[in-house]
């Protein structure tokens, strides 16, 4: 079964760099590029086992920055789970003052398992949370080591000594892949599974596109996406707006945003990415991407949803007076606005991508994150920067720690 299809609608820009299949195959092999080959291996049962476990905690709190907090964004969205389910989670993804105060004052800490994760050990704001959270617990004489959870790489770093210290399991986050391509391995499968996804078959939707793109690399929709958005970058299209449309898929703009920022944006290069989520950008952004400059490519992702949701009654259109509504359905609705903005945006010549996905199921949206890290790493291989490291940002880490030694 096809994962999605994707139609370059008016997205090919004049001109495109040529592809060179042996440049991308070595792609594949380079330091980083493991995420690519770790999916084959599929879902680990000791991760499933312990994530069961947690599901036991009123409240998970996941403490992380980057591509330590997105992956369970995306999935908490994804797995739509009901008002009132079990375990809450608590995704703390900065250092906001008035956050940690209440989260750390007015949970029920003795309810609560605290997720780290940081793939060095050693970020600050991701140090501070976890401190502030260890000294509430202690105050309340907790067992840290039935309470704390760590997520880092397996070599010695201040958060795994100290978690060793009290006695909390630390699962290993693999040193060979970035934060930002990590969702499909531990703290993914991690919290997918907190959260009652089928993280096995995520994986399985993620393999597939692997081996499809190797099957024919200059072929596939990551390639052929990744050419035109350099291109049009190469040409003043400034902009790479993603536009996935509803709630499920919400958490996608956000990741997709870090994906490609820090990947590409090296020695001058790199569209900007801009996250929004349909339908709310119809009332937000679209003005501008339709009569705003010519400086953007737009990939809208719109899931079948034609018929979904409860249906508005007969009696509910005559009191809104509005006969179009008798019979409507909330699924519906949101597949045409896609469909719609899709044809405006056209119609005003702005280039627009259509990511058509069949069904929203977990191995569906592991095709659709994969696809995004292949199209990210050939866009990269393009313009011949490394999309796994991401050197500038220690700059402000730098700038950061002098600041508060003064």
């Amino acid at each position: 079964m096809k994962l999605y299809t994707q139609e370059l609608r008016d997205f090919q820009p004049t001109t495109k760099p040529p592809v060179h299949v042996d440049q991308l195959q070595a792609l594949l092999q380079e330091p980083g590029a493991a995420v690519f080959q770790a999916v084959g291996a599929g879902a680990d049962p000791t991760i499933q086992a312990l994530a069961q476990q947690w599901q036991q905690w009123e409240h998970v709190v996941c403490l992380g920055m980057g591509g330590s907090y997105t992956p369970p964004f995306v999935l908490e969205a994804f797995a739509a789970r009901l008002p009132g389910s079990q375990p809450v989670l608590h995704c703390v993804e900065n250092v906001d003052p008035l956050k940690l105060h209440n989260l750390t004052t007015h949970l029920p800490l003795a309810k609560t398992g605290v997720v780290v994760v940081s793939k060095s050990g050693s970020t600050l704001e991701t140090l501070l949370q976890t401190a502030l959270f260890t000294e509430a617990m202690q105050q309340q004489e907790l067992d840290l080591g039935q309470h704390l959870l760590g997520i880092t790489e397996t070599t010695a770093n201040p958060l795994r000594d100290f978690l060793t210290q009290v006695g909390a399991p630390c699962l290993e986050h693999r040193s060979d892949i970035g934060g930002r391509y990590s969702i499909f391995h531990t703290h993914g499968q991690f919290f997918g599974y907190l959260l009652g996804l089928d993280m096995a078959a995520m994986l399985m939707g993620a393999d597939q596109i692997v081996q499809e793109f190797m099957a024919d690399i200059e072929q596939h929709p990551a390639t052929l996406a990744a050419q035109a958005l350099v291109g049009h970058h190469l040409t003043g299209k400034a902009l790479n707006i993603f536009n996935p449309y509803g709630d499920q898929l919400a958490g996608l703009a956000t990741w997709y945003a870090q994906l490609w920022a820090e990947s590409i944006g090296k020695d001058g290069h790199g569209s900007t990415p801009l996250g929004t989520v349909g339908t709310n950008s119809q009332h937000s952004l679209l003005q501008l991407m339709l009569a705003g400059p010519a400086d953007k490519a737009v990939t809208m992702i719109v899931a079948n949803t034609q018929g979904e949701g409860p249906a508005v009654s007969e009696a509910s259109a005559k009191t809104f007076r509005n006969p179009l509504l008798a019979g409507l359905q909330p699924g519906t609705v949101l597949q045409a606005c896609g469909e719609g903005t899709a044809q405006a945006l056209i119609n005003r010549q702005v280039p627009v991508r259509m990511i058509t996905l069949p069904l929203l199921t977990e191995k569906v949206l592991g095709g659709v994150l994969m696809h995004c890290m292949l199209e990210t790493a050939v866009a990269c291989a393009l313009l011949d920067v490394n999309p796994f490291d991401q050197p500038a940002v220690e700059e402000s880490k730098t700038r950061t720690l002098a600041i508060l030694q003064r």
